[in-house]
């Protein structure tokens, strides 16, 4: 019998696998993101501060959305995104065989 702790639901293993596999997808689209930051970041931060400042002000835009912070956020980025990778692959493997066997 299975027991529950109260709200929860059991999610189909099937489900669980497309959710692991879509999350993989998405840690290599985290990396590239991140090496494209690193490589060139002046006009994401124009974009950014753009956007930002409609939402913020500009005067906050200008001071939060600069190249040296979207560097450090690329920094970031590039080290999680194969973290997420390769916990993605692992989870992938675990959920595979409950599926499939």
């Amino acid at each position: 019998m299975l027991m529950l702790q109260a709200g929860t639901t059991p999610t189909d293993p099937r489900v669980d696998l497309v959710a692991a596999c879509v999350f993989t997808v998405m840690s290599v689209g985290f990396a590239y993101f991140g090496f494209r930051i690193l490589k060139n970041p002046e006009p994401i931060a124009r974009l950014f501060s753009s956007v930002g400042s409609r939402a913020f002000g500009s005067r906050t835009a200008r001071r939060v959305y600069t190249a040296s912070n979207l560097r450090v956020a690329g920094v970031g980025f590039v080290i999680l995104g194969p973290l997420f990778f390769v916990l993605g692959v692992f989870t992938i493997w675990q959920k595979a065989l409950s599926v499939f066997g």
